[in-house]
Formats: structure tokens, sequence, C-alpha cells
């Protein structure tokens, strides 16, 4: 009886050891997924941040420019009446009619440049099965972010097909380039604002968030002034060569 006794006992203290261990197995298995899962998902969140803060810089230098033409106007817009982005679109209208062809010859090699933007934002789509581990406000800020970055790709594509047509480039009116603009402005904006919920999601350190935004920034403002630069230098040896009567004028 006794031996029967001690059998039970050490078949269920075995059993209960059994089972101890497994649950905490089971604890510790869990525990590493679910940190795997937060690692991948900062990563994730890590990239795409840096990805939107392209945009967010984009957009900051587009109002810094605009805010300095618009200082430049000695009259103020009337409130409500219209905006500085409609009349900003008519005047690139009337500089398209009146540049004699010349404004389409400055801009005519942009396809290229605008094919790689497209490729470029096409890559910050997310699948059905990236957008499931979003939580629902950083979900809702991305469906809105991705219609918007739709009705941009379209809006691209179309200029791009503008630029290779000089007849229907010298067609666009302040109705298109109006509406191109508060859609680009519309999809900026709704960078801005997923782009602060990924930074949420991924838990990323908001002095980490900062320093990439102005990294882009930084990068931005260097290929403007290397721009300017080349234009610059391309011009001054242009010149030297019809001095040197190396080229014709």
């Amino acid at each position: 009886m006794d031996s029967g006794y001690t059998l039970l006992i050490s078949i269920l203290s075995g059993l209960f050891g059994a089972l101890i261990s497994a649950f905490l197995s089971f604890k510790v298995r869990v525990i590493a997924q679910n940190k795997m899962k937060k690692d991948l998902e900062h990563r994730i969140a890590y990239v795409y941040v840096s990805q939107l803060s392209f945009l967010v810089a984009a957009n900051a230098r587009l109002q810094s420019f605009f805010e300095k033409i618009e200082a430049r106007v000695d009259t103020p817009i009337p409130d409500n009446e219209f905006t500085f982005s409609h009349a900003i679109s008519i005047i690139f209208e009337e500089v398209i009619r009146e540049s004699d062809c010349s404004t389409y010859d400055n801009i005519v090699g942009f396809e290229a440049l605008v094919e790689l933007h497209i490729d470029n934002l096409t890559k910050t789509y997310l699948t059905y099965e990236q957008q499931a581990e979003l939580p629902k406000d950083a979900l809702i800020f991305y469906q809105h972010y991705e219609k918007k970055l739709k009705s941009v790709v379209v809006i691209i594509k179309q200029f791009s097909s503008y630029l290779s047509d000089k007849k229907q480039f010298l067609k666009l009116d302040a109705t298109q380039i109006y509406q191109a603009i508060e859609n680009i402005k519309q999809f900026l904006d709704s960078a801005g604002v997923l782009r602060a919920a990924m930074i949420k999601f991924g838990k990323i350190n908001q002095a980490e968030a900062n320093l990439m935004l102005e990294q882009q920034l930084q990068a931005i403002e260097k290929d403007i002034l290397v721009a300017g630069k080349n234009k610059e230098q391309l011009s001054k040896a242009r010149l030297f060569l019809v001095k040197e009567g190396a080229i014709k004028k």
C-alpha cells in the first residue's frame, strides 16, 4: 500500500513538474516571439519613418519657398476670396503661355526624375498583412495616406505625359495646376500625420526621429545647392567655349 502510494505521489510529482516545465518553456517562447515581433515592428517602423521623413522635409521646404514668394507680394491676398495656391496656379499658367516654349525646353529631361520619384513613393505601400499589424489609429492614417499617394501618382504620371508632348504641355491650365498643387499638399500633410503615428507604433525615440528629419532636410538643401551650382558652372562653361570659338553661340 505504501509503495503504491509512493508510486502515485512520484507519478503526480513528475507530471506536475513536467507541466510546470512545459508552461515555463511555453512562456519563454511566447516572450521571445513577442520580443522578436516587437523588434521587427520597430525595424519596419524605423524604415518607414525614415522614408516619410523625406516627404515631411520636402513639405517644409516647399512651404518655406511659397512663404518667401508670398512675402514679396506687395498687396496681401484678400481673405476668403482665394488662396495663394490659386494665385500661384495662374502665375504658372502665364509662365507656360508666355515662355515661347523655353520653359518646356528647360524641363523636358525631367521625365526620368519623375519616374524615379514614382518608384520611391510606391515603395511605401504596405501589404494587407503589414496593415493588419498596425494599431487602429495608425491604420486609419495609413489608409488615408495611401489614398492620397495613389492620387498623386496618377497626377505625376499625367504631368509626365505632358512633358513628353510639347503641345500637351503648352495646354496646361491653372485649373489642372491648382488641382495638382492641392493634391500634393494633402498627400504631404497625410505623410506627416502617418509619420507621427508610426513613431508611436514603433516606439521610436523622438530625438532619433527628429534627427532623421533634420538629415533629410540637409540632404534636400544640399541637392538644391548642387543643382544651382551645376547650372551656374554649365552657363560659365558655355560662355567660355563660345568665346574660344569651340561652339557657336
